[in-house]
């Protein structure tokens, strides 16, 4: 949850509110959670460091309120993405799903990169870590109703929190990295992955 002093009400005071928070998603970028500063913040608006204070109490609360800013946009973009389609196998589920991610995540990959880097300070992004709530419960639900095959002993709660952090981790890397690799070859090759961890493993050969 954001600390702010004072919600904006007003159309001039939301404007205020943006305008604050694009020049700290600037300042982030430029110097990191460390090197930001309620009076870089300020400079970079053209505003005072009283007009943040307004509605901040410190460079914590506006940081944060960053991070949730882009961790709602993320979340709302995915949620687009997330309608149950029954004739779906699981691996075209999975790679709708992966394309959803990435398409989120593709922006501007020196902004990405700060929020990775500062969420840890602030703690989780929280509507962000709702919709991963969401989602592992969404994949759950679904494996028991539709009695997915999974391999024998694993439980579909471990399974969903592996499959969600996995791609999660491998998704941010790709964007991040930017390595040689299609974006059609890394959804298929995470596909292949996640499956084969699902699926059961086929009793190992007897020796003759």
């Amino acid at each position: 949850m954001v600390a702010v002093r004072k919600s904006p009400q007003q159309q001039r005071s939301r404007e205020m509110v943006t305008r604050i928070l694009d020049a700290a998603q600037v300042v982030l970028v430029e110097s990191g959670f460390d090197g930001a500063s309620t009076n870089r913040i300020a400079r970079q608006a053209g505003v005072s460091a009283g007009s943040i204070y307004q509605y901040f109490p410190n460079k914590e609360a506006v940081v944060q309120a960053v991070v949730q800013r882009f961790s709602e946009r993320l979340a709302h973009r995915i949620e687009e993405h997330l309608e149950v389609r029954e004739d779906e196998s699981l691996a075209d589920n999975l790679g709708r799903a992966i394309r959803a991610l990435l398409d989120a995540l593709d922006f501007d990959p020196a902004f990405l990169r700060a929020v990775i880097d500062t969420t840890p300070e602030l703690g989780e992004a929280s509507k962000f870590a709702e919709l991963e709530q969401r989602i592992h419960a969404m994949i759950v639900e679904r494996w028991r109703t539709q009695a997915v095959h999974l391999r024998p002993g694993m439980r579909p709660d471990t399974a969903a929190w592996m499959l969600i952090r996995t791609i999660r981790h491998l998704a941010v890397d790709y964007m991040l990295d930017q390595p040689d690799i299609g974006r059609d070859e890394f959804v298929e090759e995470l596909v292949t992955m996640m499956i084969s961890y699902l699926s059961p493993v086929p009793a190992p050969m007897r020796r003759a």
